[in-house]
């Protein structure tokens, strides 16, 4: 049996090839890009006045991990009474 660190294939290939979750920073680019699409704005939260804006880089990453579709954590961040589309 060969070991996969000298396969001729990337590890990401490997992966997505095993059916395994894609988790490469790759992914989580896509992931994020496609959320601040559907959002229509940047992902990287503007909270100045403390109050929460509803949604942040840090909690898309961890829906990311979790394996949420952007548009899942996208609809669940905008049905929150606090969201505010940034100014």
């Amino acid at each position: 049996m060969q070991d996969l660190a000298d396969h001729p294939f990337s590890a990401e290939n490997v992966a997505s090839e095993s059916g395994a979750p894609d988790r490469s920073e790759r992914s989580w680019l896509k992931f994020a890009d496609e959320c601040e699409r559907l959002f229509g704005h940047s992902l990287d939260g503007n909270d100045p006045d403390g109050k929460g804006d509803g949604y942040s880089i840090d909690e898309a990453h961890e829906h990311w991990e979790r394996g949420t579709s952007a548009q899942g954590y996208v609809t669940m961040a905008a049905s929150r009474e606090r969201y505010r589309i940034p100014a």
